[in-house]
């Protein structure tokens, strides 16, 4: 994984011919793994567990990619024709390429779906708008977007305030990811500046809360379960040293469905850290050690709990 303080807005970026797509977990598969089968390279060794890999591009699509599964769904996206921008759709999938539904909403020119419990999906789509004025002209923003299981399901869950959002995990009738916010500074020939802030959803754009911690220069939630969301934050400091510059840390966060219930999950000892997933009353995630490595880290609500599960003997990434 990378360092997330190098990702922008903490999610993995790629472009496809130009144009930028968030994905959950870039992975260039086309394959889901599931079912039991002979292996491809020969009989399984004894005792080893079969599997089959069962091939989820449909027919009349180019390209696809999966980035969540849960009770039975598979999501991520599809490429019909050349990969652009017009062409990427969010894809819903029930365990074989036939299944596949398309989820691009009504209204919008491409989108993508990040995470499902098995009931709902999440994601985002990408909206044009045509300015009018003396030079007429388009822009386009991703909204956070809702489905159950259908295009025409779509919820837009862009809050009031935010000029784009995006949907990252799903869980128990909850929603996360994070929004952007642009804010005009009081400094002597103000400017506009952007932040990205956790967000919350339950269902609906309007009930959106805010996550962003205090102290925090950005924020994201990237996971939801049992109650909590995870995610990470960015703060900004001063070194002290001579002639002192800032230095931008990341810390693995902790909320119960308020910004004020952020507890800091970042360990001792590490360089930076990021949580990622939740469930039963246990954060996982990752830390980033001094040296550059990173160990993946197992909390139970605070950051004294951490667990560093990185097996000894195992190499450094």
């Amino acid at each position: 994984m990378k360092d997330q303080q190098t990702i922008k807005r903490g999610a993995v970026r790629t472009t496809l011919v130009g144009v930028s797509v968030q994905r959950r977990s870039l992975l260039s598969i086309v394959a889901l793994v599931t079912g039991l089968a002979a292996s491809v390279l020969g009989a399984p060794r004894p005792g080893a567990t079969p599997y089959q890999a069962v091939d989820l591009n449909p027919a009349g699509l180019t390209e696809s990619w999966a980035s969540g599964v849960c009770g039975g769904q598979q999501v991520g996206y599809g490429c019909y024709g050349l990969a652009s921008s017009i062409s990427v759709r969010a894809m819903l999938w029930t365990g074989s390429a036939d299944s596949a539904v398309d989820l691009n909403p009504y209204g919008f020119t491409w989108s993508g779906a990040e995470d499902t419990d098995g009931v709902q999906q999440v994601g985002w789509g990408n909206v044009y708008y045509n300015v009018g004025g003396r030079k007429p002209y388009t822009v386009n923003y991703d909204h956070a977007m809702l489905w159950t299981g259908s295009a025409d399901s779509a919820v837009d869950l862009n809050p009031a305030g935010f000029a784009e959002s995006w949907a990252y995990g799903v869980g128990g009738g909850q929603q996360v990811g994070e929004g952007l916010i642009y804010y005009y500074t009081q400094k002597k020939g103000g400017s506009y500046v952007s932040q990205y802030h956790a967000v919350l959803w339950t269902g609906s754009a309007a009930s959106a809360v805010d996550l962003h911690p205090a102290g925090f220069t950005s924020s994201l939630a990237w996971g939801v379960g049992s109650g909590q969301q995870v995610g990470y934050g960015f703060i900004q400091y001063n070194t002290n040293k001579k002639g002192g510059s800032s230095v931008v840390q990341c810390h693995a966060l902790l909320w119960t469905g308020s910004a004020a219930s952020v507890v800091d999950l970042h360990p001792a000892g590490f360089a930076s850290s990021g949580a990622l997933s939740v469930a039963g009353g246990q954060q996982v995630g990752y830390g980033t050690c001094t040296d550059g490595t990173q160990h993946a880290l197992l909390w139970t609500g605070r950051a004294a709990s951490a667990v560093d599960l990185n097996p000894p003997g195992s190499r450094p990434r």
